[in-house]
């Protein structure tokens, strides 16, 4: 990938690709269209449907190896799409280089707004932060993760593999307690709860879920499960009705109501929740979309008198990779901090506290 494969993709009759059916691959089409370029298709193995936003979608096994392709892949893995179009000798760039290169106005990541203005002026604190972590592997998926952002350079993920089957058990966590009682803040499927579970077969899991319809999947899922309980609410710093937007894995709070997929759910604080129903974590997961601070600062007396380990999502706002652990740091000093990243791309960094 260099200027080269550039100059070429602007030539007049390129034969131009994309890979992936993602909402980067729309966001391109329209730039496509906008700038009279033409595409030829986009690619993708996986998408079911024989268009995508108006471009033929087809096979990677279909494409003419004279082909130029811009991976539209840019989470889960887009280093392994970049070893597949090597593997097949396609000429392509990534996303992000498309992004630096291309002096088209691509798309931002939504998570990393204001993320290199953020760093530099805090380099101080970064530093700080970047001394706390226990292991090198923390420190080098730190230096990763903010040189990925402020640069918008796919090189920096290069040591990373997507693996979310494993996420937060890691070694420096285990073995846990007996009956300890795990908090899964964000449950969406469960599937976190059922992880920790296999590790701690005495333990119990509350799943902390507000989308209705995930509500009632995990209710059924788990009605015979006596050591999985099902709270259907949202969490925050405090208790009060919220409007909660539903989008999925990145369905959270809202301040306005104006799309038709917003419904109005119960949120309420760790503390209130563990006070009404005198219940100890020994272990929290949180991944609430960008609202963690709150969380925690609706925690603050559990995490004091409970000193639960801690796995907390630090990718959904720029400020979060030092703001969470500055926060952790100040609240509870004994904490030993941990950093992990579970994806090739942009999202699943999680800080450790145990």
């Amino acid at each position: 990938m260099n200027e080269q494969f550039i100059a070429m993709y602007f030539k007049e009759h390129a034969p131009r690709y994309l890979f992936g059916a993602t909402t980067e691959a729309e966001a391109l089409i329209k730039i496509h269209q906008e700038n009279n370029l033409e595409l030829t298709a986009v690619i993708d193995n996986f998408y079911s449907n024989d268009t995508f936003a108006g471009l033929p979608c087809i096979k990677l096994d279909d494409v003419p190896s004279d082909a130029l392709i811009v991976s539209a892949v840019t989470n889960s893995r887009p280093i392994d799409v970049n070893r597949l179009l090597e593997k097949h000798h396609f000429k392509y760039c990534d996303y992000f280089f498309f992004y630096r290169y291309s002096g088209f106005q691509c798309p931002k990541i939504d998570f990393w707004d204001g993320a290199t203005n953020h760093w530099q002026k805090h380099k101080n604190e970064y530093a700080k932060v970047k001394s706390w972590f226990e292991d090198d592997e923390s420190v080098n998926t730190f230096d990763a993760v903010v040189g990925f952002r402020n640069n918008y350079d796919l090189s920096y993920m290069k040591g990373f593999q997507f693996d979310i089957t494993n996420m937060y058990i890691e070694p420096f966590l285990v073995p846990f307690q007996e009956h300890s009682v795990f908090f899964d803040l964000g449950a969406f499927d469960g599937s976190d709860s059922e992880r920790f579970l296999r590790h701690c077969p005495t333990g119990e899991a509350y799943l902390f879920e507000p989308i209705p319809s995930q509500v009632e999947l995990l209710a059924a899922k788990y009605t015979n499960h006596a050591a999985i309980k099902v709270i259907p609410v949202a969490v925050g710093d405090t208790s009060k009705l919220v409007k909660f937007s539903l989008s999925g894995t990145s369905s959270k709070v809202v301040d306005n109501a104006e799309s038709d997929e917003i419904v109005a759910v119960q949120q309420i604080s760790m503390d209130e929740f563990c006070a009404e129903n005198n219940v100890s974590p020994s272990y929290v997961k949180m991944d609430v979309e960008g609202v963690e601070l709150d969380v925690l600062h609706g925690m603050a007396d559990t995490i004091l008198r409970c000193k639960p380990k801690l796995a907390i999502s630090v990718y959904h706002r720029a400020e979060h990779l030092i703001a969470v652990p500055n926060y952790l740091k100040q609240l509870c000093p004994e904490y030993k901090f941990y950093l992990r990243h579970y994806t090739q791309g942009y999202s699943e960094t999680v800080l450790f506290a145990v």
